[in-house]
Parts: C-alpha cells; sequence; structure tokens
C-alpha cells in the first residue's frame, strides 16, 4: 500500500486546532502514529489516498473530519477512538460498507457519503442518536433502507436500525477484544420490532433483496437473533418474507399482518416453536404451506385475505402430524361451490392436523349443505371448534351467548370446545356456567371478575390446573370438576367460605391428598385443610389436626420451605411421616391422640427440633432415639403407657426443661434430685402410687402436684 509523508517535527505542534492537507496528490507517507492532541479540524480531500491509518490515538478532541475525494474502499474499525467527531465527510470514496464500529461515534451530527457504491449501513448506524444529516448515494443502496430514507427520512433509517441492533445478542463463538466491537453486542432483548416502516422487503443484512449470507464481523446478522421470541413486522409493503427469518428458530409469535404478501418462503417451516401467526390483512390466495407443518401452533389469525381455499389432508388422522401436506383443497369461491358443495365432515377433517389449534380467524365464506357460514370467528365470536359444525352449530352457540346474557345462566357442554370462549368472562353477572364434556386444558385466567358466579360445573374435561383467580369468586356454592387431570387444587380456593359443594372425583389429586378425598368426602375437611395450608407460608405454621390423616399422607413439596411448627394431632396416624425430619426448618412437632407406639430412629435427622408433643398415644417405654436429640427444651408423653423413666433422660437430655409425664404407668424413675434440677417443669401426676418411693423430697413435691 502507498505510505503518506509529513514534514519532519509536525508532532511538536502540540496546539495546532487547524490542519488542512486537501488536494496534496504528491503526499507520500503520513506516520499513523503522529500525535496532535488539540487538533480539531482536518482535512485530507483530494489527496488520492487509499487508506487512512490504524490508530486514531493523537487525535482525540478532532471534531471535523475531510477525507473526500480520496480513494479508499474502506475506514478501519478504529475510527471510532475519535469520539468526539462531529462531521465526517466521505463523499467521492470508493466505499462498499461501513465499519461496525461507525456506532460508536455517538457525537456525530454530519455524515456525507454521496458517491460511494454502499450497499446496506450496519445496523449499529442506528447508535447515531445525534445525526442530522446525512448525504448518502441511493441508487446503489439497499432498497429497503433507500424507501425507507424517502418516506421517513433519517430519523425512519435511525429507529428501523435500532430496533435491529437492540435485538441482537452475542453467540457462544463470539469473543470480544476492543470497545468497537462492543458496539454488536446490543441489548439482547426478546423482541424484534420492525412494524409501520414501509418495508418492501426487510433489509439487506437481514436476507432482504436476496442477501441471506450478509454478515457482520464474519458472522450472519440473523444469527446473533436467534434468540429473539417475537418478530413483528406489521403494517409494511412487504410481499415475501425471505428464507432467511426461518433461522430465527426460537420464535414463538410472528406478526405479519397488514402488509402485501402473496407467498412466504416454505422454508419457515424450520420454525417449529410458533405459538401465534398473523397474517391478516395480505394478498394470500391460500393458507400458506409452511402452516400445516408447525407442531405447536395454538392461533391463527389469517382474515382480509382474498382466500380461495382452504386446507384438507387425504388420509385425515392417520397422518402423522408433523408431515402436513395439501393433498386437495377446498373451493371457496361461489362459483366453484356451486359445482361442489362442501360438507361439515370434510372440513372438519381438513383440519383435525392442527391439534393444537385454539384460535382461527378467518372470514371467507364458504357454502356447507347450501348454507353460507362464516368462518371469521375463532378468537372474537365463535370458536374453531363449534364453527367446523356447521351452521346449526353456530346459531345454537349464538343462542346459548345471547341466553347468557338475558337469564346469566351459559350451558356450554358438549361441545368439544379446546378453550373456554372469551366472551365467557365479559358477561360479569353471570351466576352458572357449565362447560362440562369438551376438551378444556384450562380455565379462563380472569374468570374472578364473575363476581357473581354462584356454580361453575367443567366436569369431564382434561384440565390439568385451576386458576387462582376463581378464589375472588366470593359468592360460589358449588364446584364440580370431576373427571378431569387435576393435580392441585389452590390452597387459596379455602376463602371460599360460601362453597358448600366441592366435588373432585376422578382426578390424579396430590393436593388436597387422596386420603381426604377416599373417605366419606366432606367439603368441608377439604376447605379446612385448604384453608390452613394458605396461611403456612404466611407463617410457618402448620396446623392439620383432627382431618382423618394416616401414615399414607404426603406433604406437598412447596409447604415444606420455612415450616417452623406441625400439628398433626387428632389423627390416625400410626408412625412418624418419614418426610418430618426432612423438612429443614421445624423446631417443633405436635401428633397428640394418634396410633404411636414408638419413634423410628430416622427422627435423629430433625437436628433443630426443641419441642416435641406425643401424648394420648400408645408409648409404653420412654423412647430411646430421644436421648439422642439434645436440642430438646420441651417433652410431653403424657397419657402413654410408659412404665419406666431411665437415668438416660437426666445424663443426655441436658437442654430439657420442661417434661410432662402425667398420666402413665410409671412405677420407677431411674434419677436423683441432682440428676433433675435441670428440669425446671416436671408433671408425673397420675401415676403408679409406688413411683413415690423411689424419688428423693423434690420427686415425690412434683409427684404429689407440690411445685
Amino acid at each position: 500500500a502507498a505510505a503518506w509523508e509529513l514534514p519532519e517535527g509536525m508532532d511538536t505542534l502540540s496546539s495546532l486546532t487547524f490542519l488542512d492537507l486537501s488536494d496534496n496528490s504528491q503526499l507520500q507517507q503520513f506516520h499513523p502514529a503522529f500525535s496532535l492532541p488539540m487538533l480539531q479540524n482536518m482535512s485530507l480531500a483530494g489527496c488520492g489516498i487509499p487508506m487512512l491509518p490504524h490508530r486514531f490515538t493523537g487525535l482525540r478532541r478532532l471534531r471535523i473530519l475531510d477525507c473526500s475525494r480520496n480513494k479508499l474502499t474502506q475506514i478501519p474499525n478504529h475510527m471510532a477512538e475519535m469520539r468526539n467527531l462531529a462531521t465526517l465527510e466521505l463523499k467521492q470514496n470508493s466505499l462498499g460498507f461501513l465499519p461496525d464500529s461507525i456506532g460508536l461515534l455517538t457525537n456525530l451530527v454530519h455524515l456525507g457519503l454521496n458517491a460511494n457504491p454502499l450497499k446496506y449501513l450496519p445496523v449499529t448506524f442506528g447508535m447515531l442518536s445525534l445525526l442530522k444529516r446525512l448525504d448518502i448515494h441511493l441508487p446503489s443502496l439497499d432498497p429497503a433502507i433507500s424507501n425507507l430514507l424517502v418516506k421517513h427520512g433519517l430519523k425512519g433509517i435511525q429507529r428501523l436500525l435500532k430496533s435491529v441492533h437492540n435485538s441482537m445478542r452475542l453467540t457462544s463463538t463470539d469473543t470480544v477484544s476492543s470497545d468497537w466491537e462492543l458496539a454488536l453486542t446490543g441489548a439482547g432483548e426478546d423482541t424484534l420490532d420492525l412494524r409501520s416502516n414501509a418495508l418492501t422487503d426487510v433489509p439487506f443484512i437481514m436476507g432482504g433483496g436476496g442477501a441471506s449470507s450478509t454478515w457482520v464481523r464474519g458472522i450472519p446478522v440473523m444469527s446473533r437473533l436467534q434468540h429473539i421470541l417475537e418478530a413483528n413486522l406489521s403494517d409494511n409493503k412487504l410481499v415475501e418474507l425471505p428464507s432467511s427469518f426461518a433461522r430465527l428458530t426460537a420464535l414463538t409469535k410472528l406478526d405479519m399482518s397488514h402488509n402485501e404478501l402473496s407467498s412466504c418462503h416454505d422454508d419457515l417451516k424450520a420454525l417449529k416453536n410458533l405459538r401465534t401467526v398473523k397474517l391478516n390483512d395480505n394478498r394470500l390466495l391460500e393458507i400458506p404451506m409452511f402452516i400445516v407443518q408447525l407442531p405447536v401452533l395454538e392461533h391463527l389469525f389469517i382474515e382480509q385475505n382474498p382466500l380461495q381455499s382452504l386446507p384438507s389432508v387425504k388420509g385425515g388422522s392417520e397422518m402423522h402430524r408433523h408431515q402436513h401436506a395439501f393433498s386437495q383443497s377446498l373451493p371457496l369461491t361461489p362459483e366453484s361451490a356451486q359445482s361442489q358443495v362442501i360438507s361439515k365432515e370434510q372440513i372438519s377433517q381438513g383440519w383435525k392436523q392442527f391439534t393444537n389449534l385454539l384460535t382461527l380467524s378467518i372470514d371467507t365464506e364458504t357454502k356447507l349443505s347450501n348454507s353460507k357460514v362464516a368462518w371469521a370467528v375463532g378468537h372474537d365470536e365463535v370458536p374453531l371448534e363449534v364453527s367446523s359444525q356447521g351452521q346449526s352449530a353456530i346459531e345454537s352457540y349464538m343462542g346459548k351467548i345471547a341466553e347468557a346474557v338475558r337469564r346469566d345462566i351459559i350451558d356450554l357442554s358438549t361441545l368439544s370446545l379446546w378453550k373456554a370462549p372469551k366472551q365467557l368472562t365479559l358477561i360479569r353477572s353471570i351466576r352458572k356456567v357449565y362447560l362440562s364434556s369438551n376438551f378444556l386444558r384450562d380455565l379462563p385466567s380472569d374468570i374472578g371478575s364473575l363476581e357473581c358466579l354462584r356454580e361453575l360445573v367443567a366436569s369431564d374435561n382434561i384440565l390439568r390446573s385451576l386458576p387462582k383467580s376463581l378464589s375472588k369468586c366470593n359468592m360460589l356454592e358449588r364446584l364440580v370438576l370431576n373427571h378431569n387431570q387435576i393435580e392441585e387444587v389452590p390452597t387459596c380456593y379455602g376463602q371460599l367460605t360460601n362453597l358448600g359443594i366441592l366435588e373432585l372425583i376422578d382426578n390424579p389429586l396430590q393436593s388436597p391428598p387422596q386420603i381426604l378425598l377416599s373417605q366419606s368426602f366432606s367439603t368441608d375437611i377439604v376447605l379446612q385443610y385448604l384453608r390452613r395450608m394458605h396461611s403456612v407460608p404466611e407463617t410457618g405454621k402448620m396446623d392439620l389436626s383432627n382431618l382423618s390423616l394416616n401414615s399414607s399422607f404426603t406433604l406437598p413439596a412447596p409447604m415444606t420451605v420455612g415450616l417452623r411448627y406441625m400439628a398433626l394431632s387428632d389423627n390416625q396416624f400410626v408412625s412418624i411421616p418419614r418426610w418430618v425430619p426432612e423438612l429443614p426448618c421445624l423446631e417443633a412437632l405436635e401428633m397428640n391422640r394418634n396410633k404411636l407406639a414408638s419413634v423410628p430412629n430416622y427422627m435423629t435427622g430433625a437436628t433443630r427440633l426443641t419441642s416435641l408433643s406425643f401424648s394420648g398415644n400408645q408409648f409404653t417405654v420412654f423412647p430411646s432415639v430421644l436421648f439422642t436429640m439434645t436440642k430438646l427444651k420441651s417433652l410431653n408423653l403424657s397419657n402413654n403407657k410408659i412404665s419406666l423413666v431411665s437415668k438416660e433422660v437426666c445424663l443426655f437430655m441436658t437442654n430439657l426443661n420442661s417434661l410432662d409425664l402425667h398420666n402413665n404407668r410409671i412405677h420407677q424413675v431411674e434419677s436423683t434430685r441432682s440428676m433433675l434440677s435441670h428440669i425446671h417443669n416436671l408433671d408425673l401426676s397420675g401415676n403408679l402410687p409406688s413411683v413415690s418411693n423411689t424419688f428423693d423430697k423434690r420427686v415425690d413435691e412434683y409427684n404429689t402436684g407440690v411445685h
């Protein structure tokens, strides 16, 4: 490369602020390490320079740089070191691109790029928030950018590229070794928002104009967007979405509404995580092929398109759901409908492939048994499952909605619904809701807005969870949820004080436990359980007494955290549950009036216990395991059948200050007065009279009730 040369001693001009070297065609050498710390304005215009120096450490205060009319083919990344640069003139060169580090020149106000064969602008261009003037040669520029510049000006370009840049994220193979490389990092947002940009094509840097392999610092821009979950390209003028978007494999939502799409690239079938696709208000004549190859698609909006056919699949349910293909089309035009009447069986069969589809919004009219059926339904009016059954089903459904408005009762049972309709929670005065014998996987999350609801029946569905908001329906009296897949009833349902009937037959319940339901079912007992469990996170105390629980009862895992006190009295436990010593914070345990006869060895794991109460059980000997629980301060073994208290009680349980052994069969205590001195509260009343012969005076006082 040609070298540049400046007169000797140039870098001694430490106070120089303006340097004009323009039109010096003989200039051959320019030392890259020169330092002019006060220089603010420099012109190198018309010198025929083929390259700029790679370092600019000595020009940190430069505000104006004119490099026009040269032979530059690229700008070095380290130009970003001139952070104070406000004007950069690069017209009449041979620049095909700008460096990504251009985004670090955040004080740039004027950028001259005319008469350069620039094809695109880097995504970091959107970081130039102070830029007021851009001179650029439009014919060679990416059409998406040039059209945007014409229609929306400089701010439109900055907004678009800034949105792309904000969504970019470093990949696992990236290494960042300098500040200018950090300009590529972006904010890593999960949403790509390119709506309302009047785009006729996506930018060149994103694969528009056939540039699917466009690279930024050696890595395709689209690879830096592979993490995004939502892409919004609505309200543009796109005629096609390029195949480069198939690389955004994490996408769950794609909005291409209000464009001019006539087709979509088949490669988009790679977007296997798409759950919502919006293609409404376009120019589609048929539903794109890639749609039927999306395995988890739940919401499809495709109204306001001149559709001429709907998909149907030969072989129906025998085809694997991931191997969809159009083998025929159902005619929708009036002319074709006259020659072929489409039966509701055909339409239903054609949509079986969309096994997860919850919302279909489509406004095309088709001929069904010589009657016109509106398909523009789904989310806003009639569920797909109803509309696909024909005109009579739609009329019946709408009649039920109207009836609900008049009588505050709605019965949508046996309609094969996969999702409760939107209108359900809009009728705030509704008192009774019947949703049985459908395919509902959940109830509306905002069902708590039905303040007047008194009865809800949703049996024979596939419900797996219940919304917590239902606990706000304070007037609810009857809740029937039989034959579902419910594993847990939210503990906040215990607040439903007016609930008199709760039916949960044939559900794989874990909470409340099956033991409560296998007995003679009592709504009151279940509500008691839920109410008590609901207060646990706040108080750290759990009282499950008098619920007829037995040793098969298992405590729900979320309730074990922070639990300090547990009462399991008046139940039917024959042994202490194994999960008790696994409670990390448990300090006190009450299991009075059960059927316990021993304390198992695994209780040695309950290292934080300071209080135990086993009154009214079936102990015949003092449990030796307790000797190892040296932190115990209070122990209640009253109303058992213990006959002997060995001296180990005093030798090993040195922190014990309260011991209640009244109403046992104790005839001997192997201890002396000094050994009992640390026990401040000892009750031996109600034992055999002979026990007094083994005690000294203090023991005898306790035995006779004198404390």
